[in-house]
């Protein structure tokens, strides 16, 4: 789900990750999502707390069902088990013949399928 909040005069919005419980959820700003990481039917959620303060949630749902849920916002896949949010800053680069994607704010990377490489390219640049 989306939720808008007002804090101190800016609108920040807001996405509630729901897993398969119904008492399972992290609720944090879009701004703050980095990635998530598929591992079965759990997905790990990369986020951003403070500035290079990089925390993760694992919650239980398929990274397919995620997708769907947060498919109004720039997020798209990069990799058959990861999903990035192009809202983020990255940087595309090789090395050693496979494609990466470059939280440098974070520094992290993500892996780029190469069936994915000409959508990732097209939304980074």
């Amino acid at each position: 789900t989306v939720d808008s909040i007002t804090n101190k005069g800016s609108q920040e919005t807001h996405v509630t990750i729901q897993g398969d419980n119904k008492h399972e959820f992290l609720k944090i700003p879009i701004a703050d999502l980095l990635y998530l990481e598929s591992r079965g039917n759990y997905v790990v959620v990369s986020y951003i707390k403070h500035p290079f303060d990089v925390k993760t949630f694992i919650i239980r749902k398929t990274l397919k069902k995620l997708e769907a849920q947060l498919s109004e916002f720039k997020i798209f896949r990069c990799h058959k088990s990861f999903l990035v949010n192009g809202s983020q800053k990255l940087v595309s680069l090789k090395r050693e013949g496979r494609s990466f994607l470059l939280f440098p704010e974070a520094d992290l990377t993500v892996p780029v399928s190469p069936g994915y490489s000409k959508t990732v390219l097209e939304r980074v640049l």
